[in-house]
């Protein structure tokens, strides 16, 4: 238990210094390699996989969120603070960051409100890993739309004195479909999209 709080303790120290985890304001926040090396630098730090860290992380956050929207939850709402969650001082640094969800109904709110240590318990248990998500239907239907753009790619590397203009069409109307997606089916995107932009170069190169 002890070696787990101490982990938790160091995990949240480690994430509070790369700002590009959780500040939106931070230049490499949408940068997916510069997190990835951030989580590998906070693996080393803690002892763990960067997965296990991940993952504990995101059950921290979720708790945080929680324990925030106690604390500002107005008289009469039926949510009670019983007390401080040993953690939430430490992890103040993310309440810029973060926006609570709205307050749900008041019989929800209150069986939310008798959570106890038994939580933070949970948070010490061993992770089981996180399966694959299913390609999301948001996702399907924006690569439907972008499909034609990127068969034509290789069309468009072909005529330079065009390309700065077709570019710019092209991440507008990117940034257009994406702009209503969750951030988990953004994240996916960006990353196929990085990697099939690499594929075309290398192509493009050897030809």
């Amino acid at each position: 238990m002890e070696d787990d709080e101490c982990f938790i303790q160091a995990l949240i120290e480690s994430v509070e210094k790369k700002k590009c985890l959780y500040d939106k304001r931070d230049p490499f926040y949408f940068n997916r390699v510069n997190k990835d090396k951030a989580w590998q630098a906070i693996a080393e730090q803690c002892g763990k996989s960067d997965l296990e860290c991940k993952h504990r992380w995101k059950l921290l956050r979720e708790r945080f969120c929680k324990e925030v929207k106690r604390l500002e939850a107005p008289s009469g709402s039926g949510m009670c603070y019983l007390e401080e969650w040993r953690f939430l001082k430490p992890m103040m640094f993310l309440k810029d960051s973060v926006t609570p969800r709205r307050t749900r109904d008041n019989a929800e709110a209150n069986a939310e409100s008798v959570l106890d240590s038994s939580t933070t318990d949970s948070l010490t248990e061993s992770p089981s890993p996180p399966q694959k998500k299913k390609k999301s239907s948001e996702l399907e239907s924006l690569y439907q739309k972008l499909g034609a753009t990127i068969n034509n790619l290789e069309k468009q590397m072909a005529a330079p004195a065009e390309i700065c203009d077709t570019d710019e069409a092209f991440m507008t109307t990117v940034l257009c479909l994406m702009k209503d997606l969750p951030v988990s089916v953004k994240d996916e995107f960006q990353e196929k999209m990085i990697l099939e932009l690499y594929r075309l170069r290398r192509e493009n190169r050897q030809s």
